[in-house]
Parts: structure tokens; sequence; C-alpha cells
């Protein structure tokens, strides 16, 4: 639920930037990399329980992880 709620945050924020000129906003964006990684860090110590155990666990957030 923590992720889906991160992504969602960060989806509005961009929304937000690419529709004004604030700097500020821009740098929080650009500080999520740092949550990323931690939030990552969290996912994997859930990722070979059955509920949540897909193939490549972290694959939907290298894109993302990328662009920041």
């Amino acid at each position: 639920m923590i992720a889906g709620v991160w992504v969602e945050g960060l989806y509005l924020a961009t929304q937000v930037a690419a529709e004004t000129e604030s700097n500020e906003l821009l740098e929080r964006i650009g500080e999520q990399k740092k949550i990323l990684d931690q939030l990552l860090l969290i996912l994997k110590n859930y990722q070979k329980q059955d509920v949540f155990y897909t193939k490549h666990p972290c694959a939907r957030t290298n894109p993302v992880k990328r662009s920041l």
C-alpha cells in the first residue's frame, strides 16, 4: 500500500510540476530518488512471499528510478 501511495503522490507532483514553474517542486521530485531506494529495500523483504511474489519484483520500478 505504501508503494502505491508513493507512486500516486509522485505522479501528482509531476503533473503539477509540468503545469507550473516551481524549482522547489522539481527539487522535491528529484529528492524522491532517495525515498525510492529506501522503498525498494522495504519491498525486497516481501518479494518471495506468495502473496506478493512476481518474477521480477523491481522490474516496474527501474524506469521510475532512471527518470528521477
